[in-house]
């Protein structure tokens, strides 16, 4: 005889064994606790047994609840283009460009518009090396740096760059 176990909590079928006989009465057999004789219906794999007192009830398993990702935005894509054109244009640059130029910095001054063209294949360390040394032999202050930063961060350009663009 197959005695059929159940769990004592969701009782949901979990296990079939042999029956134990019984040792005072012979021909019978012990039924344990959270167990029952009466053999569950075939299932497919996506149903399991419940029983219920006196017979097996089939229920669909339940399927976990899909990953769900937070909604979030693409991230903006840098606008290496409008950076450029602002700064570029802007009128302290040009400012700290003229003075660079008096002070001998001509090399400096005639790479800034290719270093800014160029970080993508270049990298940010020839940008910031340009960008430095116009940055200090024109006089520009932390704050005109900050400024520039701030257009860094609004056109979506990397940290790397924009700390390039702080003087970090």
């Amino acid at each position: 005889m197959l005695v059929y176990h159940y769990d004592p909590q969701t009782r949901i079928f979990v296990d079939v064994t042999p029956a134990d006989p019984s040792p005072l009465e012979h021909g019978a057999f012990l039924i344990p606790a959270f167990a029952t004789t009466i053999a569950p219906p075939a299932l497919s794999n996506d149903e399991r047994a419940i029983w219920e007192e006196t017979d097996w009830r089939v229920e669909a398993i339940p399927q976990p609840e899909p990953d769900t990702e937070p909604d979030t935005e693409p991230l903006p894509q840098a606008d290496w283009d409008a950076f450029n054109a602002v700064l570029l244009a802007d009128v302290r640059l040009n400012q700290i460009c003229g003075a660079a130029l008096q002070a001998g910095a001509v090399v400096a001054v005639a790479g800034l518009p290719a270093a800014l063209s160029q970080v993508s294949t270049n990298g940010v360390a020839a940008f910031a090396l340009v960008f430095n040394a116009v940055c200090q032999l024109g006089g520009a202050t932390p704050q005109d740096r900050d400024g520039w930063a701030a257009i860094a961060e609004l056109s979506n350009l990397p940290a790397e760059f924009v700390a390039a663009v702080r003087g970090q």
